[in-house]
């Protein structure tokens, strides 16, 4: 296996790891009752989510160097760097904090947990689309 190979392979592992903290997130997050151990498990499971993100982070740049040659120019690859800001603001501000609330026992953070981790999700996937996008060449 090439070394290119296996930062693939490295990059689709991320992916396919944050794709699944993400959907879990939603799913523990819309189950009721939303209770203190369902909580420490979204916190569990979203870490795994911020190391996938670094995995993808730096397996992406090297990925797009070599795809592009050098700095990548694209506005598909720079809209979905963009994004990947978006949700890691969403994720490291915005749901880390509700969640905290939410385990403090504040019912109306944890009520809009769903909101935002399906927003995460949407934002994820469309990360996801313009990276295919992007290589595919389309």
């Amino acid at each position: 296996m090439s070394f290119e190979h296996f930062i693939l392979l490295l990059h689709l592992l991320g992916a396919g790891v944050l794709i699944g903290v993400a959907l879990f997130s939603i799913a523990l997050t819309v189950s009721q009752p939303l209770d203190q151990s369902r909580l420490l498990t979204i916190v569990l499971i979203r870490r795994f989510g911020t190391y996938s993100v670094g995995l993808l982070i730096i397996t992406g740049i090297y990925l797009a160097w070599q795809h592009f040659g050098g700095w990548p120019t694209s506005v598909r690859f720079w809209t979905k760097m963009g994004l990947i800001v978006l949700d890691g603001v969403l994720a490291q501000v915005v749901i880390k904090q509700k969640i905290a609330r939410a385990i403090s026992g504040d019912n109306t953070a944890a009520s809009s947990l769903p909101l935002w981790t399906s927003i995460s999700a949407l934002v994820i996937l469309l990360i996801f689309t313009l990276g295919f996008l992007t290589t595919s060449g389309n």
